[in-house]
């Protein structure tokens, strides 16, 4: 596709046009700690990203805007989630360790 997410040590995530090479809108706060991976969904349409909180947060790709990223924030890992994954028809998110 043409569209990127990044994470950054800041907590943020930012999404890019490839093909422009230009950010689409402004960094936006997923996580209080560094991001440690994030994944866009097949269909564009989700962004999911883990942090060193032990967290996972989804949300519709739509909604990156303001400061702070709304949507789903999934605790209950016992580690650190370091890969994070759509699966190919999108619908099941796989996290590891």
């Amino acid at each position: 596709g043409d569209t990127l997410v990044s994470g950054h040590a800041d907590g943020s995530i930012v999404v890019w046009n490839v093909e422009q090479r230009q950010m689409i809108g402004q960094p936006v706060i997923a996580h209080p700690m560094g991001i440690v991976s994030v994944a866009l969904s097949p269909d564009g349409d989700r962004v999911v990203s883990s942090s060193w909180d032990r967290g996972v947060r989804m949300t519709a790709a739509d909604r990156l805007s303001g400061n702070h990223m709304p949507g789903h924030y999934l605790t209950g890992h016992s580690h650190n989630v370091f890969s994070i994954a759509f699966c190919p028809k999108g619908r099941t998110v796989a996290t590891g360790r």
